[in-house]
């Protein structure tokens, strides 16, 4: 572990469930002193690459500082990392967003489409595929907000026929595209070659995770999932790109990925706090400032951090100290 790294654990209290969480752990890492102090955000989310908390503490705990070991830490470290290795200095980028609907119960519903109404969302993101009642729901949207984008997400949660059934009975609601609704690329390819408009978000993970252990063990073998593939794969209509979990030599392969291919990138949040949003905020700005991004997910925090004060590096100190008076962050275990 470098001496001059400094690491911080927090939990924030979500509204309500996402994918089963209620709260959201992370850890802050601090690298450098004064004015030249960086900050950056760890969000894993262990049900999309399989790497928990524990997991990036014992890897930072193990690694000696070389290069070599920095480039097997897990992606969502190294993604942190690269914030914190460039003295902090607050960015005011403004970026449009999607309005999220993560779940089909109603209350959570009724409140996400009102935000929709009221905000004149140029998007809604909304998850499909946990119920019996999409059809019902997808309706009363675009009757609510008849000429904004609309986006369907089921996080592999369906088969081919099922995916294309919804597809199907979809076709007066002038859905954008429908992400991610099958787990394999052979089924997704399968919906494109029937006309389904698809965005591409864990298929991206996958490739980008193939090809990193294919380096690693030294081979030349196509993976299932890997970005040779891809490379054949029906062009989507998007590409959700999420950083947090991509890593910084992930993002800027699947963005020049994107580039070669045509494919618009969509910036999207993996439920980070209001520093780490700011951080993606930075990134959308730069690869694609006139799209509609995924960083929709500030009001499912119930508590979040106010990173009003943090304008420079120097002013990090004070605002962990805060933090930790308030027993808001502390240090790891070990730390």
């Amino acid at each position: 572990m470098l001496a001059s790294l400094r690491c911080y654990r927090f939990s924030l209290r979500l509204r309500s469930a996402v994918a089963g969480v209620t709260r959201r752990d992370g850890l802050f890492v601090v690298v450098g002193e004064g004015a030249q102090t960086g900050i950056g955000e760890v969000a894993v989310w262990p049900s999309f690459d399989g790497v928990s908390i524990e997991d990036v503490l014992a890897a930072l705990h193990a690694w000696d500082g070389t290069t070599d070991a920095r480039n097997k830490l897990p992606r969502a470290l190294l993604w942190a990392l690269e914030c914190a290795s460039r003295p902090f200095a607050r960015s005011r980028v403004a970026v449009r967003s999607a309005v999220l609907i993560a779940s089909d119960d109603d209350a959570h519903f009724d409140a996400r489409l009102r935000e929709a109404t009221v905000r004149r969302a140029p998007a809604v993101k909304l998850k499909v595929g946990r119920g019996a009642r999409d059809i019902e729901h997808i309706a009363r949207l675009r009757s609510a907000l008849p000429t904004t984008e609309l986006r369907l997400d089921a996080n592999r949660a369906l088969d081919v026929e099922a995916a294309y059934r919804l597809h199907e009975a979809c076709r007066d609601f002038d859905v954008a595209y429908f992400e991610e609704p099958c787990a394999t690329l052979a089924d997704l390819a399968e919906l494109a070659r029937r006309g389904v408009k698809l965005a591409l978000d864990e298929s991206l993970l996958d490739a980008v995770r193939e090809s990193s252990d294919a380096v690693r063990e030294g081979s030349d073998a196509v993976r299932e999932g890997s970005l040779e593939l891809l490379e054949v794969f029906p062009t989507p209509e998007a590409f959700v790109i999420k950083p947090s979990l991509l890593g910084p030599s992930g993002l800027q392969e699947i963005v020049e990925f994107a580039q070669r291919r045509g494919v618009p990138c969509i910036v999207s949040s993996t439920f980070e706090s209001r520093l780490g949003r700011e951080a993606l905020a930075e990134v959308a700005a730069r690869i694609a400032p006139a799209a509609i991004h995924g960083l929709g997910t500030a009001d499912f925090f119930a508590e979040d951090f106010d990173t009003d004060a943090l304008q420079t590096a120097n002013d990090i100190d004070a605002w962990l100290d805060a933090l930790q008076a308030a027993g808001r962050i502390t240090h790891p275990p070990r730390w």
